[in-house]
């Protein structure tokens, strides 16, 4: 799936002006990265052996600088459109947002239960961030910015489980103060909305106060369902 997407960004949308943001190569890179390259080379009539597994190097190099893009999101130095338009790259991103969900509400939940959680959460971040970008008239931008919201998620969930692990050692003091990895979860917390801010201001090409107060809307909507339906 190789393609560009023209990413209408600014105040000339009504013209259809837009800006070529990058040449989505991500299937290319991949299909490298996956490849199996069999080399039989012969000398002197005897077999000098296989080679297996030769990863291109300008592929590699391609899928370490999206990993980076993703990681450029989380602080706030990327935006969506440095993304390439990509469905198999959404895909990804999505399968892996889910995955680290899971891994991380493992943590509070059974399994059965962080599957499910982790489930509710993709789709609701999925269905919501179409919502307001419908409501903007902003669709054609969907691809881009729910692959920056699902990558970013499963970067910042991968730097949570740490402090996860770390409060279910140390579990919650009888005095009721808060612990050291409770006051970095919540550091956490207020960070991965402000990340989802970040999206959605360029997302929606609106003001950065604006972006953080939908995300604050979605992480209080998602809190709420979590809570009725897996709390006991």
């Amino acid at each position: 799936h190789r393609g560009k997407l023209v990413y209408y960004i600014g105040r000339n949308q009504s013209a259809g002006q837009g800006v070529n943001l990058m040449d989505s190569a991500f299937c290319t890179a991949v299909s490298g990265l996956l490849c199996i390259t069999v080399k039989a080379a012969y000398k002197d009539g005897r077999g000098a052996g296989v080679n297996v597994f030769a990863v291109p190097r300008r592929e590699y190099e391609r899928v370490i600088q999206l990993i980076k893009v993703f990681w450029d999101i989380c602080i706030l130095k990327a935006a969506p459109q440095d993304l390439p338009a990509s469905t198999f790259l959404l895909a990804l991103a999505l399968a892996a947002y889910f995955a680290t969900g899971v891994l991380v509400a493992s943590f509070q939940w059974s399994i059965t239960q962080a599957v499910l959680a982790a489930l509710l959460d993709t789709v609701l971040l999925s269905v919501l961030s179409g919502v307001v970008l419908w409501a903007r008239q902003l669709s054609a931008r969907y691809l881009q910015s729910l692959t920056a919201l699902t990558g970013s998620g499963a970067v910042m969930a991968v730097a949570a489980v740490p402090l996860v692990m770390w409060q279910s050692l140390v579990g919650v003091a009888d005095s009721g103060v808060p612990t050291l990895p409770s006051w970095l979860l919540l550091i956490w917390t207020v960070w991965n909305v402000v990340v989802v801010g970040h999206i959605l201001r360029h997302a929606l090409s609106t003001l950065f106060v604006l972006g953080i107060g939908l995300a604050a809307v979605y992480a209080y909507i998602t809190f709420q369902l979590m809570k009725i339906l897996f709390t006991d």
